[in-house]
């Protein structure tokens, strides 16, 4: 007969047939061979839905004033078999956030506020030629005020800082978003190490001082890069900050998404957004790290690129413990 159905619809069955006898062996004849004959059939597992473990701690808030959030997660104990589901990371099962430390930050008219976590910061400074020389004197201006934010007793910082551009050639421009090979990074791809990692706040303001705007088109892919190599320089206890501040979509988008996506796998990604388009914002939410109301901070122009508001949100986003000049630590609750 032909082989009947198989036994089990997945995970391993057995299909057979059979056969008959039509004359049996006499005195010294042979005896007759197998009459049953049997297969391994729907080998393949069988559907099984993931299994999930028991949901974490509440994490500490994220912010110590203005209104931070907590978060707890689920991850998964059993993988899916087969065709089987599982809830995606940020699902509502797998993922819970409260609200936290809601009330108002207490700030000083004159100074920022100052960062008490301990922190490895790459500060990345677009000096593309949008940006216009009154706002690459406001972008310095930022930058000086920002720097201040990480220095005092009561700070534990090590700042980085690259200034980025891009190459007007077009040749260039493909070899630099490339990965510049064979080229000079600094002179061919105008992405330049201003300083490496250091608690110095005075040398710090010094190169920032020292700085010249570059012009150039926006090579947001290398600077990023530049930045994810610094990170390797830095303490192994340490938050690792990469901060963007620029005006302009990059030369290649693909090439700064792609590096960006390599580089949330080492550092937190923020970016301070300035007169961006709906368009350039869009790619800023999607290649910053999450939550994107705490890392993408729209601003509107470089006047208030420059202010102390503007400052002092990039600060309390980044820091979990802060203070004023003049004020005891505010630490975020746990």
């Amino acid at each position: 007969s032909g082989f009947s159905a198989c036994s089990a619809d997945c995970g391993g069955g057995v299909s057979e047939r059979t056969r008959n006898i039509k004359v049996q062996p006499r005195y010294e004849g042979d005896p007759c061979g197998e009459t049953t004959e049997t297969l391994p059939c729907n080998m393949q597992a069988c559907d099984k839905d993931c299994a999930l473990a028991k949901w974490t701690a509440w994490s500490p808030c994220s912010k110590a004033c203005d209104g931070g959030r907590m978060t707890r997660i689920r991850k998964v104990k059993t993988a899916a078999v087969g065709r089987g589901k599982c809830p995606k990371v940020d699902s509502k099962e797998r993922l819970e956030r409260k609200k936290c430390n809601e009330m108002a930050c207490i700030r000083d008219q004159s100074r920022p506020l100052l960062c008490s976590s301990k922190v490895d910061v790459v500060l990345l400074l677009d000096g593309s030629g949008s940006v216009g020389s009154s706002g690459w004197a406001a972008t310095k201006r930022f930058a000086k005020t920002f720097v201040q934010a990480f220095g005092g007793p009561r700070t534990d910082a090590l700042i980085s800082v690259v200034l980025f551009s891009g190459p007007y050639s077009w040749t260039y421009m493909r070899r630099c978003a490339g990965g510049g090979s064979g080229l000079n990074m600094a002179s061919d791809c105008k992405v330049q190490m201003v300083q490496h990692f250091s608690n110095n706040s005075q040398t710090t303001l010094s190169n920032i001082d020292g700085l010249s705007w570059p012009r150039g088109t926006t090579l947001t892919s290398q600077a990023i890069e530049m930045a994810g190599s610094e990170l390797s320089l830095g303490r192994g206890d340490a938050e690792k900050i990469v901060l963007v501040i620029t005006d302009g979509i990059p030369i290649s988008s693909r090439s700064a998404g792609m590096s960006a996506a390599r580089l949330r796998k080492k550092a937190r990604l923020m970016f301070g957004a300035v007169r961006l388009s709906s368009r350039g914002l869009r790619y800023m939410k999607s290649w910053g790290s999450r939550p994107t109301n705490e890392n993408v901070l729209r601003i509107s122009s470089f006047q208030d690129l420059d202010s102390l508001d503007t400052i002092d949100s990039l600060i309390v986003d980044m820091c979990k413990n802060i203070s004023t000049p003049t004020e005891l630590t505010v630490t975020a609750a746990r």
